[in-house]
């Protein structure tokens, strides 16, 4: 289980609850599948993409704005944001290598949804 690895990988944070771990490892998989998605996108030469949010009780007042929205973005924004969570992601882990643990967690629940030409 992936909540397992990260907490053995991240040893000196040990004492967080299995909650936690469960959180961490479901951003982590998020992100993972979001980037993919964008790097696929990219790929196709796709230019827009909408934001299609999951309604539920855990969405967030964020989302839900966005959701209703409805708009179309520019592929490239989001390739811009995601290639800047990369670089943060590098110095972050370069400086807990160096010997700062401070690790953060952040939750969202987001689709995100190619569209070529934009409306």
């Amino acid at each position: 289980m992936l909540a397992d690895t990260l907490k053995d990988q991240f040893n000196d944070l040990a004492n967080r609850s299995s909650h936690y771990w469960q959180g961490l490892a479901e951003h982590t998989a998020l992100r993972i599948r979001e980037f993919g998605l964008l790097q696929g996108y990219k790929k196709a030469k796709a230019r827009y993409y909408k934001l299609e949010v999951i309604l539920d009780d855990r969405t967030s007042d964020i989302c839900r704005a966005l959701a209703a929205q409805d708009k179309i973005y520019p592929l490239n924004d989001a390739l811009e944001v995601m290639d800047n969570l990369m670089a943060l992601d590098t110095k972050s882990n370069s400086r807990m290598i160096s010997g700062n643990t401070s690790k953060h967690l952040h939750h969202g629940s987001k689709t995100i949804r190619s569209n070529t030409t934009q409306r």
